[in-house]
C-alpha cells in the first residue's frame, strides 16, 4: 500500500495511510501522512492467537481459523475507530477484510484493494479458496461458501463500528450488492492470477505493488562480499511470521543449508533465526528489490509483497506457508513451475528443506522463474492502478 501511496502523492494527491504502529516509521519515511492504528501487530502476534494464526502453531484448521478471528477481535477496536476518523475522506481504498466495516459507514467513493485474489469463480488460478487448480464448478461453490465463511471472520471490525457508531449491521446480501458496484484492484500480475471471466464485479489486475529499487541504499562491505563469493547464496526469511522455538527453526535451516552445501542471506525477522556466520550472513531490513536479483533463490512464507518481489526477481523460490493465502501463492508458484511443492511450516523437516533447496538448482525451474520475471519487469502495477483509481475518481467528480 505504501508503494501505490507514493505512486499517488506523485500525481498531486494528498495520501494518508493507515497502519498499525509498527509501521509508523515505514510510512513517515515514505513523505506520506500517517493515520494511526493503535495497535502492535508485533505485539498481538505474541499472544495465544498471534502464535496460533501469524506462526503456524495452531493444532489444526479449525484452530486457526479460530485465531484468526481472535487476532482480529482484539484489533478491532482501534481499527472501527480509525475508521470513524476517516470516513470523511474524499476517497478510501480499503481491503476485503475492512469492507463491511467501511461500508457501514459510507456506500460510495470506495475502491476495494485486493492483496490476493478471492473471487468466486470456477477459475482455480484466481481464488486462494479455490481446492482445484483448473476451471472447475467446485471451485466456484468453495469459493461462494468462502465468501460467506469470510464474513464471520471479518465480523469484529464491523460489529465494533456499529458498537461505536449505533449503526445497525448490514445483511450479507446488502453487502454482496453493495460491493458489486465497486472498483476493485488486485495488486498482483494477470500472468499469474488473471481476472476471472464469470464474475461480476469491476476488477483488474494491475500487477504488483512495489516501490522501486533504491538508488541510495549503500549495502555493508561485508555483505556486498557475502553477495560477489561464488556460488551465489540463498535467501531465507519468514517476516512477520513467529515461532515458539526459534533456536529448533535456526538448527533445522542450518542442517538443511549444511546437507546442499549452501550458503544465505538470512532475515532474522519475527522467527528471530540464528544462523552460524561460516554459512550466513543475518540482515533484519534490507530492500528485497535490490537483493532478490543477487541471490539463487528465495524460501519465504509466500507473503504477497515477497512473492512479488521475488517473482519479479526472476528467480526460483520455496514457499514455507504459515497461513492465509501463503498456501495459495505456494499452490499457484508451484503450479507455474517456478518453485517445488509447498512445505507447511508444521510439516518443514530438515530433509524436505534441503530437497526442496535443491529442487530450485533444476535447469528447467531456473529457466521457467527467469522467463516469469521478465513478463512481470514489464507490468508497472503502481501505475496502472492510478490510470484506474484516477478514472473512476473523474466519474465520481464529472466537474473536476
Amino acid at each position: 500500500m505504501v508503494a501505490l501511496g507514493c505512486g499517488l502523492a506523485e500525481h498531486g494527491h494528498q495520501v494518508a495511510i493507515a497502519a498499525s504502529l509498527d509501521f509508523r516509521e515505514t510510512v513517515t519515511a515514505s513523505g506520506l501522512d500517517y493515520e494511526e492504528i493503535n495497535a502492535s501487530v508485533a505485539e498481538l502476534s505474541r499472544t495465544t492467537a498471534g502464535r496460533e494464526w501469524l506462526g503456524g502453531q495452531a493444532r489444526n484448521q479449525s484452530r486457526e481459523l479460530r485465531a484468526m478471528q481472535d487476532f482480529f477481535a482484539s484489533a478491532a477496536d482501534p481499527i472501527a475507530r480509525m475508521l470513524i476518523r476517516t470516513c470523511d475522506c474524499d476517497q478510501i481504498i480499503t481491503t476485503r477484510f475492512l469492507l463491511e466495516a467501511t461500508l457501514t459507514l459510507r456506500k460510495n467513493n470506495l475502491t476495494v484493494a485486493m492483496l490476493q485474489p478471492d473471487f468466486t469463480t470456477r477459475d482455480g488460478r484466481s481464488s486462494i479458496a479455490a481446492p482445484v487448480p483448473e476451471a472447475s464448478s467446485i471451485n466456484r461453490i468453495v469459493t461462494h461458501f468462502y465468501q460467506r465463511a469470510a464474513r464471520r471472520f471479518f465480523a469484529p471490525f464491523a460489529k465494533a463500528i456499529c458498537r461505536l457508531t449505533g449503526f445497525p449491521r448490514m445483511s450479507f446480501h446488502q453487502h454482496h450488492n453493495y460491493e458489486s458496484e465497486l472498483l476493485h484492484l488486485l495488486a498482483s500480475s494477470p500472468a499469474m492470477t488473471p481476472i476471472p471471466a464469470d464474475i461480476h464485479l469491476n476488477a483488474e489486475a494491475t500487477g504488483f505493488w512495489q516501490l522501486p529499487a533504491p538508488t541510495d541504499y549503500s549495502p555493508p562491505a561485508a555483505l556486498k562480499s557475502f553477495l560477489n563469493t561464488s556460488p551465489a547464496p540463498i535467501y531465507i526469511g519468514f517476516g512477520s511470521m513467529n515461532t515458539a522455538e526459534p533456536a529448533a527453526l535456526s538448527r533445522l535451516i542450518t542442517q538443511a543449508l549444511q546437507a546442499c552445501d549452501a550458503r544465505a542471506v538470512i532475515h532474522r525477522g519475527a522467527a528471530d533465526l540464528t544462523i552460524p556466520t561460516t554459512m550466513a550472513y543475518t540482515v533484519d531490513h534490507i530492500p528485497h528489490s535490490w537483493l532478490f536479483p543477487q541471490v539463487a533463490a528465495v524460501i519465504h512464507h509466500g507473503g504477497a509483497g515477497t512473492t512479488g518481489n521475488a517473482t519479479r526477481a526472476g528467480v526460483p523460490q520455496v514457499i514455507i506457508p504459515h497461513m492465509g493465502d501463503q498456501y495459495f501463492w505456494g499452490r499457484r508458484l508451484h503450479e507455474l513451475g517456478v518453485s517445488p511443492a509447498p512445505i507447511p511450516r508444521k510439516e518443514m523437516t530438515a530433509t524436505r528443506l534441503t530437497n526442496a533447496i535443491m529442487a530450485t538448482r533444476d535447469p528447467a525451474l531456473v529457466s521457467k522463474a527467469a522467463k516469469l520475471g521478465k513478463t512481470l519487469a514489464t507490468e508497472d502495477g503502481v501505475s496502472a492502478a492510478i490510470a484506474s483509481l484516477e478514472r473512476s475518481w473523474t466519474r465520481s467528480y464529472p466537474h473536476r
